[in-house]
């Protein structure tokens, strides 16, 4: 196998488990709010989102105020992570990319 081919075949590798590792923050981390919108309880829906998520990227009075306020947020909660995912996972392949691209052939001096 030729070292082009080696490289090529680490640069897919590499760009595959990137893609797997976004994936996986998608459903553990992105889409939980939007999963998790519903809530039946004594508690506004402030306290609510308060409580369960301390760290946010959307606040929740940001969104207004609606009746609906807790899917409201969540949805923009999630929408917004999905955005950074998305850009942390482009942003790493095109580094991949860039790095496989600018790379010297393997025993090139």
């Amino acid at each position: 196998m030729s070292p082009r081919a080696k490289r090529r075949i680490r640069a897919y590798i590499v760009i595959g488990l990137i893609t797997v590792g976004a994936a996986i923050l998608t459903w553990f981390w992105a889409l939980v709010p939007i999963l998790s919108g519903f809530y039946f309880g004594p508690r506004t829906d402030e306290e609510i989102i308060r409580r369960f998520y301390p760290y946010r990227l959307i606040q929740s009075e940001w969104v207004g105020k609606t009746d609906h306020l807790l899917f409201s947020w969540s949805a923009w909660e999630s929408g917004v992570r999905l955005l950074v995912l998305v850009a942390l996972w482009l942003g790493g392949v095109l580094f991949v990319v860039h790095n496989h691209i600018k790379s010297k052939p393997i025993g090139a001096t």
